[in-house]
Protein backbone atom coordinates (compact mmCIF):
# COMPACT_ATOMS: atom_id res chain seq x y z
CA UNK A 1 0.00 0.00 0.00
CA UNK A 2 3.12 2.23 0.83
CA UNK A 3 4.46 2.03 -2.25
CA UNK A 4 1.20 2.35 -4.47
CA UNK A 5 0.87 5.61 -2.54
CA UNK A 6 4.06 6.94 -3.25
CA UNK A 7 3.38 5.49 -6.91
CA UNK A 8 0.46 7.94 -6.81
CA UNK A 9 2.40 10.75 -5.75
CA UNK A 10 4.36 10.54 -8.49
CA UNK A 11 1.83 10.40 -11.02
CA UNK A 12 0.04 13.43 -9.45
CA UNK A 13 2.86 15.54 -10.08
CA UNK A 14 3.64 14.49 -13.45
CA UNK A 15 0.07 15.27 -14.39
CA UNK A 16 -0.17 18.92 -12.23
CA UNK A 17 3.39 20.24 -13.81
CA UNK A 18 1.77 19.68 -17.18
CA UNK A 19 0.96 23.10 -18.02
CA UNK A 20 4.09 25.15 -15.94
CA UNK A 21 7.96 25.03 -16.64
CA UNK A 22 9.45 22.09 -19.05
CA UNK A 23 9.42 18.35 -16.96
CA UNK A 24 11.91 16.74 -17.15
CA UNK A 25 12.18 12.73 -16.75
CA UNK A 26 15.84 12.32 -17.96
CA UNK A 27 18.35 11.12 -15.11
CA UNK A 28 20.87 12.52 -16.24
CA UNK A 29 18.70 16.33 -15.60
CA UNK A 30 18.48 15.11 -11.94
CA UNK A 31 20.62 16.30 -9.20
CA UNK A 32 22.85 14.92 -6.08
CA UNK A 33 23.48 11.43 -8.28
CA UNK A 34 20.48 9.85 -7.22
CA UNK A 35 17.48 8.00 -9.87
CA UNK A 36 14.60 10.66 -10.22
CA UNK A 37 11.30 10.14 -11.94
CA UNK A 38 10.43 13.87 -11.90
CA UNK A 39 12.54 17.33 -12.36
CA UNK A 40 11.07 20.50 -12.75
CA UNK A 41 12.25 23.94 -12.57
CA UNK A 42 10.03 26.70 -10.76
CA UNK A 43 11.11 30.71 -11.39
CA UNK A 44 8.88 33.66 -9.58
CA UNK A 45 10.10 36.82 -10.94
CA UNK A 46 10.23 39.85 -8.26
CA UNK A 47 7.58 41.57 -7.60
CA UNK A 48 5.15 39.01 -9.04
CA UNK A 49 1.75 38.68 -7.72
CA UNK A 50 1.87 36.14 -5.06
CA UNK A 51 -1.80 35.23 -5.01
CA UNK A 52 -1.74 33.90 -8.66
CA UNK A 53 -1.18 30.08 -8.95
CA UNK A 54 1.30 30.59 -11.81
CA UNK A 55 3.55 32.23 -9.31
CA UNK A 56 3.09 29.29 -6.76
CA UNK A 57 4.90 26.01 -6.63
CA UNK A 58 2.61 23.40 -6.09
CA UNK A 59 4.20 20.60 -5.04
CA UNK A 60 0.83 18.35 -3.95
CA UNK A 61 -2.43 19.97 -3.28
CA UNK A 62 -2.13 21.56 0.33
CA UNK A 63 1.97 22.47 -0.58
CA UNK A 64 2.26 25.49 -2.45
CA UNK A 65 5.51 27.09 -2.24
CA UNK A 66 5.89 30.99 -2.85
CA UNK A 67 7.75 34.19 -1.96
CA UNK A 68 6.47 37.82 -1.12
CA UNK A 69 8.70 40.86 -1.80
CA UNK A 70 11.35 39.62 0.56
CA UNK A 71 11.75 37.71 3.14
CA UNK A 72 11.94 33.44 2.82
CA UNK A 73 9.88 30.37 1.39
CA UNK A 74 5.83 29.98 3.12
CA UNK A 75 3.06 27.71 2.17
CA UNK A 76 0.72 29.94 0.32
CA UNK A 77 -2.11 26.96 0.66
CA UNK A 78 -2.07 27.82 4.11
CA UNK A 79 -0.33 31.05 4.89
CA UNK A 80 -0.96 34.41 3.31
CA UNK A 81 2.73 35.47 3.99
CA UNK A 82 6.38 34.56 5.27
CA UNK A 83 5.33 36.81 8.91
CA UNK A 84 1.71 34.92 8.91
CA UNK A 85 3.48 31.28 8.85
CA UNK A 86 5.78 32.23 11.72
CA UNK A 87 3.04 33.41 14.30
CA UNK A 88 1.08 30.30 13.26
CA UNK A 89 -0.07 27.68 14.99
CA UNK A 90 -0.69 25.11 12.43
CA UNK A 91 0.96 21.99 11.41
CA UNK A 92 3.95 22.01 9.63
CA UNK A 93 3.28 20.25 6.11
CA UNK A 94 7.14 20.78 4.62
CA UNK A 95 10.54 20.89 6.60
CA UNK A 96 13.26 21.91 5.45
CA UNK A 97 17.30 20.75 5.52
CA UNK A 98 20.62 21.49 4.34
CA UNK A 99 21.75 18.42 2.66
CA UNK A 100 20.69 15.55 0.42
CA UNK A 101 17.97 12.68 0.42
CA UNK A 102 21.21 10.07 1.17
CA UNK A 103 22.04 11.97 4.32
CA UNK A 104 18.14 12.51 5.23
CA UNK A 105 17.83 8.60 4.44
CA UNK A 106 20.74 7.86 7.03
CA UNK A 107 19.65 10.20 9.96
CA UNK A 108 22.65 12.66 9.24
CA UNK A 109 20.17 16.03 8.78
CA UNK A 110 17.78 18.25 11.53
CA UNK A 111 15.05 19.37 9.78
CA UNK A 112 13.28 22.90 10.35
CA UNK A 113 10.20 23.98 10.27
CA UNK A 114 11.53 26.80 7.37
CA UNK A 115 13.56 27.55 5.35
CA UNK A 116 14.89 30.93 6.87
CA UNK A 117 17.41 31.91 9.11
CA UNK A 118 14.90 32.09 12.07
CA UNK A 119 14.01 28.31 11.39
CA UNK A 120 17.78 26.93 11.41
CA UNK A 121 20.96 27.09 10.25
CA UNK A 122 20.78 28.16 7.03
CA UNK A 123 22.46 31.69 7.32
CA UNK A 124 21.53 33.93 4.39
CA UNK A 125 19.15 32.99 2.23
CA UNK A 126 20.83 34.94 -0.89
CA UNK A 127 23.54 31.71 -0.72
CA UNK A 128 20.62 29.22 -1.19
CA UNK A 129 21.79 28.77 -4.68
CA UNK A 130 24.95 26.05 -5.02
CA UNK A 131 23.98 24.52 -1.67
CA UNK A 132 21.77 21.32 -1.29
CA UNK A 133 18.62 21.70 0.15
CA UNK A 134 16.22 19.19 0.83
CA UNK A 135 12.68 18.79 1.97
CA UNK A 136 10.12 16.34 3.62
CA UNK A 137 6.63 16.43 2.82
CA UNK A 138 5.57 15.46 6.37
CA UNK A 139 2.24 13.93 5.47
CA UNK A 140 3.43 12.01 2.69
CA UNK A 141 6.83 10.71 3.67
CA UNK A 142 8.98 11.75 0.81
CA UNK A 143 12.07 13.83 0.80
CA UNK A 144 12.48 16.48 -2.20
CA UNK A 145 15.77 17.59 -3.18
CA UNK A 146 16.03 21.60 -4.20
CA UNK A 147 18.37 22.94 -6.09
CA UNK A 148 18.36 26.62 -5.92
CA UNK A 149 19.50 28.38 -8.99
CA UNK A 150 18.62 32.05 -7.81
CA UNK A 151 17.47 34.15 -4.90
CA UNK A 152 17.04 38.13 -4.80
CA UNK A 153 17.71 39.79 -1.98
CA UNK A 154 18.00 43.38 -0.58
CA UNK A 155 13.91 43.81 -0.68
CA UNK A 156 14.15 43.59 -4.70
CA UNK A 157 11.11 41.79 -5.37
CA UNK A 158 11.34 38.32 -3.73
CA UNK A 159 12.14 36.49 -6.95
CA UNK A 160 13.28 33.13 -7.01
CA UNK A 161 13.94 29.95 -8.81
CA UNK A 162 14.69 26.32 -8.53
CA UNK A 163 15.00 22.99 -9.65
CA UNK A 164 13.30 20.12 -7.73
CA UNK A 165 13.52 16.64 -7.84
CA UNK A 166 12.02 13.38 -6.55
CA UNK A 167 14.05 10.41 -6.23
CA UNK A 168 12.56 7.02 -8.35
CA UNK A 169 10.43 4.96 -4.99
CA UNK A 170 13.61 2.16 -5.52
CA UNK A 171 15.19 4.66 -3.42
CA UNK A 172 13.10 4.05 -0.42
Amino acid sequence: MYNLIKILFCLILIISCKDSNPVSLSQEDCNYGIQCCLCYTFTKDNYADVNLPDNQDCIVDNVCLTRGNNGALYNAYIHSSYSDMLNSEDDILIKWAEGTINEALSGELTFYNGLSNEAGNFGQLVQLPDRPIVAYLVEHDIYINFDFISWTSGQQGGGFSYTRDIPSISEY
